[in-house]
Order: C-alpha cells, then sequence, then structure tokens
C-alpha cells in the first residue's frame, strides 16, 4: 500500500490540492531531507551520542523529523537548575529567617518577598531599588 501526501497550493485566488506518492514527494525535496538529518546528527552529537551510541537517522523525512521531535523534547526535560539546590535552601532560609526578626512583615509577605529574592538570585538578577 502506497501512501500518499495532499499538497496544497493557493494560486490565483483558488486552492489547488494534489495527491502525490509519499516516495515522490521525498524525491522533489531531497534538500529538506538532508538538511533535516544533519540537523538530527548535530543535536545526536551534542546531547545523546553517549546514551545512545548506535542511533542513527531514519530513512525518509518525517522519520527524521519526528526523531528532531523527539529528542528536542528530550532536551527541555533534562535542563536542571543552574544553581545548587541545597545553597538555594539556605539562602531562602537565612533570608527569611532574617525578614521575620526585622518584623516588618507578616509571614505571607515575607515569604513573597524571599522567593522572588531567590529567583532574581538563580538568574544573576539584582535586587530591584
Amino acid at each position: 500500500m502506497s501512501t500518499h501526501i495532499t499538497k496544497t497550493w493557493f494560486v490565483d485566488g483558488q486552492i489547488i490540492e494534489q495527491e502525490i506518492p509519499e516516495s515522490e514527494v521525498y524525491k522533489q525535496e531531497p534538500d529538506a531531507y538532508g538538511y533535516a538529518s544533519r540537523l538530527a546528527v548535530a543535536i545526536w552529537e551534542q546531547h545523546y551520542k553517549g546514551v545512545a551510541p548506535q542511533w542513527k537517522p531514519l530513512d525518509d523525512l518525517m522519520g527524521v523529523l519526528t526523531q528532531i521531535d523527539n529528542m528536542t523534547s528530550g532536551l527541555t526535560a533534562q535542563r536542571q537548575p543552574q544553581y545548587n539546590k541545597t545553597e538555594m535552601n539556605c539562602f531562602v532560609q537565612n533570608l527569611y529567617d532574617q525578614k521575620m526578626r526585622e518584623g516588618k512583615r507578616g509571614h505571607y509577605e515575607t515569604m513573597f518577598h524571599v522567593v522572588h529574592r531567590a529567583i532574581e538570585a538563580a538568574h544573576g538578577i539584582g535586587e530591584k531599588k
């Protein structure tokens, strides 16, 4: 069973659709497959080569695009905080304790202030005056 792809064009105010066998689409767009394959290999080499040394790009454009989608989704999920959690917890606790000793704020206002300071510290942003 041959798979077809519907190509759609908008010409002179009219929509034109044409069904093309999937294999012909890739023959018509060889640069797209090559570009996608090179991009997939670059992502794999930088992020996954150590954990998936046998990986290869798939043989068709949609397969390679799916691999790119999966790899980039994995990159988002793997992001780690750029700070030490223990140090951040100590920072938050010390700042909270300091603000509560000052007695200028209630519990919730103090926690709100401390959380904002922790976010600023984690992102390297100075306190706003």
